[in-house]
């Protein structure tokens, strides 16, 4: 499956999920949800995702229920994190400027992140 396929995935399976958590007010809870969805989705399942599908997946459902200051804030951490990304994996990377870095107040993706993966599901207990 070539990666327009599957990006176009990722983004049906964020849309389908930002109707799943849009009702709930705390961010990190919001964040926490829409992983969780992610985790075990049907629709991802369709590609066999890797967890970088799954993780842009949750973030993505999130953003798109957020007001403007919550995106920002996304927006920065998400900065951050594929720098971050890039840096580890030894490829060029540009660090987020220095207003990126003013007032930065994570909302907690990885932390969420791996706290949803180390969390047993139904589907995981399955044989």
């Amino acid at each position: 499956m070539d990666a327009e396929h599957r990006n176009k995935v990722v983004v049906l399976c964020a849309q389908i999920i930002r109707n799943e958590i849009k009702h709930i007010d705390n961010l990190y809870e919001r964040v926490l949800a829409a992983f969780r969805a992610t985790k075990n989705h049907w629709l991802l399942g369709q590609i066999q995702p890797d967890e970088n599908e799954r993780f842009r997946a949750g973030s993505a459902a999130v953003y798109l229920t957020c007001d403007e200051d919550a995106k920002e804030k996304l927006k920065k951490e998400m900065d951050i994190l594929g720098a971050l990304g890039a840096a580890m994996d030894g490829k060029t990377f540009q660090l987020p400027n220095e207003a990126t870095w003013d007032d930065f107040e994570p909302v907690g993706l990885m932390k969420a992140w791996v706290e949803i993966k180390n969390e047993e599901s139904p589907a995981d207990k399955q044989p």
